[in-house]
């Protein structure tokens, strides 16, 4: 049903969603279904509105190419950008949420991957080509490849959720395996 109601709409605001969901649950509760819908079908160019794809107009190939410019290796935050003005003009001004929206639904050789959606721009920006089973291995890897030290779970948390990769400092019940994948690859070379 929010699909629907999108799909209709040529601009939709992160608040009129919000309110859209709330109307499905008994108590008035959400739940990111209205991130999910909207993320799904349209294009957020910013924290408050979503558009519909005719608004935007993306150049695919520039802005892989300048993306490929920041992702030197599998992977980077989606905060690991913070100049755009590399980009070529897509309709609305750069920033994380185009960025993301972009990945999501429209490049070519990347991919968007994140625990939950979100509205902080929590998440990493993935090459299509790396293999890898779920989230919490990018969590591994990109502790693999930091100067942190993986014995010390508070600097841990810190790093991941500093860069971008989670939204708390806690990395929750799979921390340990998280901690001992990194570990893994760091003895073994294989960052």
């Amino acid at each position: 049903i929010m699909e629907r109601y999108c799909r209709k709409a040529d601009f939709v605001s992160f608040e009129e969603l919000n309110k859209l969901e709330a109307t499905f649950d008994p108590d008035g509760r959400t739940h990111s279904q209205c991130l999910i819908a909207g993320n799904n079908t349209m294009i957020r160019v910013s924290s408050e509105l979503f558009v519909s794809d005719s608004n935007v107009d993306f150049d695919v190939e520039r802005i892989d190419d300048v993306i490929e410019l920041y992702c030197h290796d599998n992977f980077i935050p989606l905060r690991g950008i913070t100049d755009f003005s590399l980009f070529p003009f897509a309709g609305y001004q750069w920033n994380l949420f185009l960025l993301e929206s972009y990945v999501r639904r429209f490049s070519r050789v990347f991919k968007f991957d994140v625990r939950a959606v979100n509205s902080a721009n929590i998440g990493v920006i993935v090459r299509k080509t790396f293999d890898y089973n779920k989230y919490d291995d990018i969590l591994g890897f990109a502790l693999a490849k930091s100067l942190v030290c993986l014995s010390d779970k508070k600097a841990v948390g810190d790093y991941l959720f500093e860069n971008g990769y989670i939204g708390w400092r806690n990395i929750g019940k799979s921390e340990d395996k998280i901690i001992r994948n990194a570990e893994v690859l760091r003895e073994g070379g294989a960052v």
